[in-house]
């Protein structure tokens, strides 16, 4: 699939984008693709998230920063946190330099047991903009050797 690009009204500040594990994992750490990672164009293009607020299942937050590169970005939680869900909002952006919505290209969520990434159930978003995708990129393709 395509990246999750945000479809409300305005830059995308504000949006959100949920997984639900479906039961109770222990996270360890996060990894981002943020942005349109099609291409380096459509990186560029697009707006990326500056400023996440993350909020896990017992609604406490903790807010992930993150860097202007095309690169993945990894977020380790003050501790291992228990969860079954994750919303992850918008709070401010890098703009693009032509669409006017926020793309995240994929999240990975690692977890304490052997395998290390958790299984998702669901995801939901705030708004989200028809695909177009052919399904034949993930962005785990485009740096498959760099982490």
């Amino acid at each position: 699939t395509g990246p999750w690009v945000e479809g409300a009204p305005g830059n995308g500040v504000g949006s959100w984008i949920g997984i639900d594990f479906g039961a109770e994992k222990k996270i360890t750490k996060l990894a981002m693709f943020a942005g349109d990672w099609q291409s380096g164009d459509t990186w560029q293009r697009a707006n990326r998230p500056k400023e996440l607020e993350i909020r896990w299942s017992d609604q406490t937050t903790e807010i992930w920063t993150l860097s202007d590169e095309w690169k993945v970005q990894n977020f380790v939680p003050k501790a291992p946190k228990t969860t079954s869900t994750i919303r992850f909002k918008v709070n401010s952006l890098y703009s693009g330099t032509t669409f006017p919505d926020t793309a995240i290209s994929e999240i990975v969520a690692y977890d304490d047991q052997p395998g290390a990434t958790a299984t998702v159930k669901d995801v939901k978003a705030s708004s989200e903009l028809p695909s177009d995708a052919d399904g034949s990129y993930f962005a785990i393709q485009a740096v498959r050797d760099l982490i």
